[in-house]
């Protein structure tokens, strides 16, 4: 019996609404941790999960049997609901468009990397939860 493999990377990211500064760093984690629940049970392994103050980065193994739109729509449903719960007060927090890029097998490590590079001197500072083998 033949068995399909796939290898498809999705780099998402989500920026709050008019790139409003709301993701405190106080529960970030927390927030970038309960993404990476979300995506492992889609069957999306997530790579690196990140983000600052005003947007959100996911990068993560797309399960080959989920289109892209359904994984970022039930990621984006579900930190939207969980971050309205949990950490402002209603009607104050919505996420904008994502934006979404696929790499195929031919996928570079280093632009896992590239998620860190981004806070440079920045005050406002970083947290990647990464998954390690």
């Amino acid at each position: 019996m033949r068995k399909s493999i796939s290898l498809n990377y999705v780099h998402i990211i989500f920026a709050t609404k008019y790139r409003q500064p709301v993701l405190e760093s106080s529960w970030r984690g927390e927030l970038f941790e309960m993404i990476g629940r979300v995506s492992r049970s889609y069957e999306c392994e997530p790579l690196a999960v990140g983000g600052y103050d005003d947007h959100i980065h996911i990068l993560a193994n797309l399960s080959r049997t989920l289109a892209a739109a359904m994984y970022i729509g039930q990621v984006k449903a579900a930190s939207s609901q969980w971050i309205t719960s949990h950490k402002t007060k209603p009607n104050v927090f919505s996420l904008a468009e994502g934006v979404c890029f696929v790499f195929g097998e031919s996928f570079d490590s280093a632009q896992c990397g590239s998620l860190h590079s981004e806070s440079g001197s920045s005050s406002r500072g970083t947290h990647i939860h990464r998954r390690t083998r």
